[in-house]
């Protein structure tokens, strides 16, 4: 199964969202979860459009782990203004 668009960003939206909570409960590294919430941003900012959801993730991945950095695909002035 292959998907295009918007059902592939959702489903990455559904996946990241699951793994951040199979993290709570196992206790994953916060390197790992600074970047899982790191990847959301990212779905959120480019897939989706929502700037101020992907700053929220972004937050949370620099609190978890300070040295996150932002991944190669939104290296975008977009993708740069959210995480100031």
């Amino acid at each position: 199964m292959r998907l295009i668009g918007r059902d592939a960003i959702t489903l990455a939206e559904k996946k990241l969202r699951e793994a951040i909570q199979i993290c709570l409960l196992q206790s994953c590294t916060v390197g790992f979860q600074a970047r899982l919430h790191r990847d959301l941003g990212v779905v959120y900012v480019a897939g989706m459009k929502r700037v101020e959801d992907g700053k929220d993730e972004f937050a949370m991945a620099l609190t978890a782990d300070a040295t996150v950095i932002l991944a190669a695909s939104m290296d975008t002035p977009t993708g740069q203004e959210s995480v100031r």
